[in-house]
């Protein structure tokens, strides 16, 4: 599946859109037509109906895996705190986390979606997170990559084969998130990996710690669980049942391969 422009291409993808939500784009109300009365949603002049089906199978799939525990997903837009822990850092911070939470929910409104704001905001009351269960902790792990990817201005149809190998990996490795933050930084690292992103090349080891932290990680369990799910899936560069298809990337790399093939040393940067 190939990329596309954004909708709203002078919004700030990692930033708030005009309706007032704090989500990134691919999330909010803002980065689809109108909905119709079933949910699905209209196709507007400047966006293809299959650019426009992507955002609202991310967003649906997103807000779903949030209705339960968005009061403990590290948000980027939060400066990667949980609106639980900004809820209880002090007055400034309580009405940040409030009106991340409101926004949330009108965003899912937006989608046709009802979210259960009362018992999102509820839960925020009490500064110690709940035990969460496996299927509490698979649902955190998707929320968490997929926020991340989103805030990073990572597209749409990456996310989505993030979200596809998150889905395979548990059924190939098993389905009990025991670490939600390294398994969802592993999925980050795959998806940057997959696309030949250099913050995932497997010798780059400060781009590796980079990810890590972003999800407050070790690094060293970040690459063990990558390595297994590498090993498991039998992942490889543009994987095509994951990755966005770039064929100009595909030519640079055959082509170098050629040339080291014909014993060429110095084959030039890909970029």
């Amino acid at each position: 599946m190939g990329a596309y422009p954004l909708p709203n291409p002078g919004r700030d993808a990692a930033g708030p859109c005009a309706c007032g939500s704090a989500l990134p784009h691919g999330l909010c109300c803002g980065a689809r037509g109108a909905l119709g009365a079933n949910g699905g949603a209209f196709c507007t002049s400047d966006e293809s109906a299959e650019a426009l089906a992507e955002e609202w199978d991310l967003g649906r799939t997103t807000v779903r895996a949030l209705a339960d525990v968005l009061p403990d997903v590290p948000v980027p837009l939060l400066g990667g705190r949980t609106p639980r822990g900004l809820y209880h850092a002090g007055p400034k911070e309580r009405a940040a986390a409030l009106d991340f939470v409101r926004a949330v929910a009108r965003s899912a409104d937006g989608m046709g979606m009802a979210f259960p704001a009362e018992r999102a905001l509820e839960a925020l009351g009490s500064p110690n997170p709940p035990p969460h269960g496996p299927e509490d902790r698979v649902s955190l792990t998707l929320a968490t990559f997929t926020l991340h990817l989103l805030a990073r201005g990572v597209e749409t149809a990456a996310v989505l084969g993030g979200q596809r190998l998150f889905r395979d990996a548990l059924r190939v490795l098993g389905s009990d998130v025991d670490d939600p933050p390294t398994y969802a930084a592993a999925i980050d690292f795959a998806v940057c990996w997959m696309h030949f992103r250099p913050e995932a090349n497997e010798e780059y080891l400060e781009g590796r710690r980079e990810i890590a932290a972003l999800y407050d990680a070790d690094p060293a369990a970040l690459a063990e669980r990558f390595a297994a799910m590498k090993q498991a899936l039998k992942l490889v560069w543009f994987d095509p049942r994951y990755a966005v298809h770039d064929p100009a990337w595909q030519e640079r790399l055959e082509r170098t391969a050629r040339a080291i093939a014909d014993g060429a040393t110095d084959t030039g940067p890909l970029e």
